[in-house]
């Protein structure tokens, strides 16, 4: 990033930098300490955990090359969070536990790039109203950032994404490769947030070349920047294109199907509105009413319906947010504050383009499907702080005494160190009740070895499959099965779900098919099936061929 020139010393700017990029990830330091208290065990992950650290698994072995799977038949469009996580799960031994570590060591880097960066390339109002905000996100959001799931690991990253362009369109050519990757991590990992990502980054393009126009050249640094950015964009994009190549049917491919093919309408302007709305007031809403410690889990992840507000006064905090930022904006422009203007423009700008994303969302309007477009908002928050930040730094400034400045800043550190800690201790109730995944299952323990006793009872090699509750515990099966050095398979037709990562059953000399079902869960071919065990809830069924449909009639 550019040193602050205005501010004298860059190594003491690097400094200052680095000790708001720590003290932003102190609140997830009860993370990390909770994991080595309480390491995740074996035959605890199962359906999406279980497919991501197996995905996570094979980044070694160069087979992960697409993003997690998706319920419409596609993974999403590449691999850099499995290959994020690859070196943070081998630091915790290639267990479960390094899943969850290796997201909160995301969400805390992501933390720390945010306020780092704003320093470097700003002001300390600026750096310091961008902390208070993130820390109030981590007050609001904390429960979720050491929880893999990719819809929910993708939202700090693209704030760090969004503050990154911004800061490039203001003129900060270093910050062009980290936000090309924090672009492309995000857009790779859950594809709702592509249209944004693209839309942001065709903007600062435009403002580029628009400033180019007016004189402000690219001089050998920007254009060294700008090699580099797209250096990152071109290694981003290969596995994925590698993939396409290799494969009959490729996921670009399928991607490109998806939408031609889609047959349901787009949702109505006033239902995307009302959805971004509401995911809108959930910051502070959960701030003021100190959620974390209110939920067993987090209600952002929930697959329930969203019941969006219709009324005026539901949509209070928006119009609040927007009428602050519409006032930051203006007071920033004419006070020259050019990094205010571009966080609030850079927020406003990906909030249009969510709401229209919005509008695509196929089926029901779940919470964890709407928490990305948080990103947006919040940077209008940072951008509304950081111009008052600022203003009020700039009034401190102007005073003849020296003294009343150096005490300014005095106190807006120990009270950022303060809400720091408050936040931090508010992790720790949260974490003080529930766990942050289901102890060790028997069942699905138990069940396994009855697979593995059959397996080596007649010398055969294991194809599970997704039907029923395969979906789940096929899924934890199969990633058991890798840490056991079992080459277990999956048919073709389910290889987009387990990431293709698995070989498929080409030359298998003596395959097993497993299927599983529970109570909820119930298999249409079980008549056709052989039965191998009851395991608590979990029923195994195998088959010496692959079973697709059963011709007797299952009631």
């Amino acid at each position: 990033m550019a040193a602050d020139a205005t501010r004298g010393d860059s190594g003491r700017v690097a400094i200052e930098a680095f000790a708001l990029a720590l003290l932003t990830a102190l609140p997830l330091v009860p993370y990390f300490l909770y994991l080595r208290e309480h390491p995740i065990g074996r035959f605890e992950l199962r359906g999406d955990y279980a497919g991501l650290e197996l995905a996570t698994r094979y980044v070694s072995s160069g087979r992960t090359l697409l993003g997690p799977y998706s319920r419409f038949g596609f993974n999403h469009p590449g691999p850099l969070y499995f290959y994020a996580l690859a070196p943070l799960y081998g630091l915790w031994g290639s267990t479960s536990t390094g899943i969850l570590a290796g997201a909160a060591v995301i969400n805390a880097s992501a933390a720390m790039t945010i306020v780092g960066a704003v320093r470097l390339a700003a002001t300390r109002a600026h750096a310091m109203a961008a902390t208070l905000v993130v820390l109030g996100w981590l007050g609001a959001f904390g429960d979720v950032c050491a929880l893999p799931w990719n819809p929910l690991v993708v939202v700090l990253p693209m704030i760090a994404f969004l503050v990154l362009a911004a800061l490039v369109a203001n003129g900060t050519w270093n910050a062009l490769p980290v936000a090309v990757l924090a672009g492309a991590f995000v857009a790779e990992t859950h594809l709702s947030t592509v249209p944004t990502v693209l839309g942001v980054s065709v903007a600062i393009a435009m403002v580029v070349a628009v400033r180019a126009r007016r004189g402000h050249a690219l001089d050998r640094r920007a254009k060294t920047r700008v090699l580099a950015g797209l250096a990152v964009l071109a290694l981003a994009v290969t596995p994925p294109v590698i993939e396409q190549l290799l494969t009959p049917t490729g996921n670009i491919t399928k991607l490109a199907r998806f939408f031609s093919t889609r047959t349901e309408p787009l949702k109505p302007l006033r239902v995307a509105v009302a959805d971004w709305a509401f995911a809108t007031s959930w910051l502070p809403g959960r701030l003021r009413s100190q959620a974390l410690l209110a939920e067993l889990e987090p209600e952002i992840m929930r697959s329930v319906p969203t019941a969006a507000p219709s009324s005026l006064a539901a949509f209070s905090v928006p119009l609040v947010l927007l009428g602050l930022a519409a006032a930051a904006g203006v007071l920033a422009f004419r006070r020259r504050d050019h990094v205010s203007v571009a966080l609030v423009a850079t927020g406003g700008l990906a909030s249009v383009v969510s709401v229209g994303a919005l509008r695509a969302i196929i089926g029901a309007d779940y919470m964890y499907l709407l928490f990305w477009t948080t990103a947006a908002t919040t940077l209008l928050w940072i951008g509304i702080a950081s111009t008052c930040a600022r203003m009020l730094a700039d009034l401190v400034a102007r005073s003849s005494r020296a003294s009343l400045a150096r005490a300014g800043v005095a106190v807006a550190t120990v009270a950022l160190f303060v809400v720091a800690l408050g936040v931090s201790s508010l992790q720790r109730g949260y974490l003080s009740r529930p766990a942050l995944v289901p102890p060790l299952n028997p069942t699905l323990r138990d069940g396994y070895a009855a697979v593995r006793a059959r397996l080596a009872a007649i010398g055969a090699t294991p194809v599970f499959h997704a039907d029923a509750a395969g979906w789940d515990i096929g899924m934890s099966f199969l990633l058991e099965s890798a840490k056991d050095g079992v080459d277990a398979r999956v048919v073709e037709r389910e290889r987009w779900i387990f990431g293709r990562q698995p070989h498929g059953i080409e030359g298998l000399a003596r395959p097993l098919h497993v299927f599983v079902q529970t109570r909820e869960a119930r298999l249409a071919i079980r008549e056709c099936l052989e039965k191998l065990a009851t395991v608590g809830e979990i029923e195994i069924y195998t088959s010496d061929i692959d079973v697709v449909v059963c011709p007797v009639r299952t009631p």
